[in-house]
């Protein structure tokens, strides 16, 4: 009997190298995520001690001028964190988008791994139909053989 022969060689190997990059790609995404939070705890606590800058110096009794500059700062920082604020939920979107592709692909990975099973089971049990064919075909062989012998003894003993 041949060897056992995957059909579909090619489609397994396109499919397994497309959730790897899958795999990769959130892997990227999640390492994207991870940046983003520690930017925007950096930007709240720059803010948080802006705050308190601005706090102390207001208590310190400083001029309109220098609570103006204080003012501005407070705003940069308040707008540097809305930016980071927005960046990190594009991140987590994009984890999200890269996870639902990352299960799209292994589950395209998967139908193609049950398909080669199938095969495999199949094959087995042509395999063994073929055996059983052969061990059949053997022992009517040896029992016709012995048939044939037993009336050439009867028909020796006969004569």
């Amino acid at each position: 009997m041949k060897r056992f022969r995957f059909t579909l060689p090619a489609l397994k190997t396109l499919r397994e190298r497309r959730e790897t990059e899958a795999l990769e790609a959130y892997a990227k995404a999640v390492r994207l995520q991870h940046q983003a939070e520690a930017e925007l705890a950096r930007a709240r606590q720059t803010l948080e001690a802006t705050w308190l800058e601005m706090q102390t110096c207001l208590n310190q009794g400083v001029t309109a001028f220098e609570t103006i500059q204080i003012q501005a700062y407070s705003q940069q920082v308040q707008t540097h964190c809305r930016e980071k604020e927005t960046t990190l939920a594009k991140a987590r979107q994009n984890v999200q988008r890269q996870c639902d592709l990352l299960m799209v692909a292994r589950q395209k990975r998967e139908v193609v791994d049950k398909f080669l099973e199938r095969q495999k089971v199949r094959y087995q049990l042509e395999v063994r139909r073929e055996e059983q064919k052969m061990l059949d075909e053997l022992a009517g062989n040896k029992s016709a053989s012995a048939l044939t012998q037993n009336l050439n003894v009867n028909s020796t003993i006969q004569s």
